[in-house]
């Protein structure tokens, strides 16, 4: 009778310690936040981070069962540093997955590592296009949006909409700078705009002066620009300061005012974006998500909480496919591709290069709020040009 006790003892021992037993596969899961804490963008990356931990919260400290260990890196918004940051974090730390980052130089060179390692990456804001274009791959998913979305939207809008007929862009010369209004002149054109002048300046410069003077020369019917952070306040406010904003529309991708309208003040006033998250939604996941995340960190969520909050959704969609196990890669996967997910900028999907398909909204600033007006692009779906996936 021992004897036998002892045999079930040594069974059940010998259980926990077999790879894909339940108890194996309570392993903390490691996971690399690599994000702006400092500089221009460092506001976005806590806001993205406190929404990924909200959603981690929300049930139960757990991603598909496994509780998670963070390891994070300061980014800096330095595409010159994304490699070694993103090796920090896959080679030293041994991340299972990266989540990562704001600045559209900066995840090229993570999706590098990413690829090289075959470690999952989820973006939760920069929209490069590469990044479902032509670096796409099956361990790479983004929660946010291509910069082409939002100017491809508001293009329409202005053409179709608005019957514009001639514009000029505006923007940073980088890359989310060139494919936001890359997309706006897309569809601009189609409708039968032209896109008379596309000017730029190196990033993060903000002496528009001259800029401005060759747009009041110009005399378009529109103008298109993505600025965001501390170059759209001072842009939104020399615009209206050289009397252009009662003459010639400005319109924008929805960063131009999105964190931005407390600053901006009245110059901002009536000013149309297009994005994926607007005031004013009348989802019930966008009401208990506002209201979770304003009990937890006394502040307001916008579209970059929700971008983490969908990272950490997205991601447990898929652990939760696999009961945990991050070694059956090609089911979690799976699950993260067919993910129908409740997210609160609404219904929200992936397409076949793993870029979200949802409404892209029409805004308009009122007071403190980008409210919804409409929707610009019913469930838009990037083209992810490039993508052989």
């Amino acid at each position: 009778m021992r004897s036998a006790f002892r045999l079930s003892v040594l069974a059940i021992a010998t259980a926990l310690l077999v790879p894909g037993a339940p108890e194996a596969q309570q392993a903390r899961l490691r996971l690399g936040l690599m994000l702006p804490y400092t500089g221009t963008y460092a506001a976005l990356g806590n806001a993205i981070t406190n929404g990924f931990k909200l959603a981690v919260e929300e049930r139960g400290g757990k991603l598909g069962g496994r509780e998670i260990e963070y390891f994070t890196v300061d980014d800096e918004s330095d595409p010159a540093k994304g490699a070694e940051n993103a090796n920090k974090l896959v080679k030293r730390d041994k991340v299972d997955v990266l989540i990562g980052t704001v600045h559209s130089g900066v995840p090229l060179a993570i999706a590098k590592v990413a690829r090289d390692n075959n470690t999952l990456l989820v973006v939760p804001n920069a929209g490069a296009g590469d990044l479902t274009g032509s670096l796409c791959a099956p361990n790479i998913f983004r929660t946010s949006f291509s910069n082409w979305q939002s100017g491809y939207a508001m293009g329409k809008v202005a053409a179709e909409q608005q019957q514009r007929k001639t514009a000029v862009t505006f923007t940073w010369k980088y890359a989310a700078g060139d494919e936001f209004v890359g997309g706006f002149k897309e569809s601009f054109e189609a409708g039968g705009g032209k896109v008379l002048k596309a000017l730029s300046l190196p990033f993060p410069q903000v002496e528009f002066q001259s800029y401005l003077t060759e747009i009041a020369a110009l005399k378009p019917d529109v103008v298109f620009v993505f600025f965001a952070g501390a170059g759209a306040v001072k842009f939104v406010k020399d615009y209206a300061a050289a009397g252009l904003k009662s003459t010639i529309p400005l319109v924008g991708a929805g960063f131009l005012t999105d964190g931005t309208l407390e600053a901006q003040g009245e110059a901002a006033q009536g000013l149309l974006t297009t994005l994926h998250y607007a005031d004013g939604l009348q989802h019930a996941k966008d009401k208990a998500f506002r209201a979770a995340y304003q009990k937890a960190f006394k502040s307001e969520a916008d579209v970059y909480s929700v971008g983490g909050y969908d990272a950490a959704q997205l991601l447990d969609a898929g652990l939760a496919a696999v009961k945990g196990d991050t070694s059956k890669r090609a089911e979690l996967v799976k699950a993260m591709e067919t993910a129908k997910i409740d997210s609160p900028r609404g219904p929200m999907t992936l397409s076949r290069a793993h870029n979200p398909v949802n409404d892209i909204y029409l805004r308009k600033v009122e007071g403190k709020q980008n409210k919804v007006i409409g929707v610009a692009a019913p469930m838009l779906a990037d083209p992810a040009r490039g993508c052989n996936m």
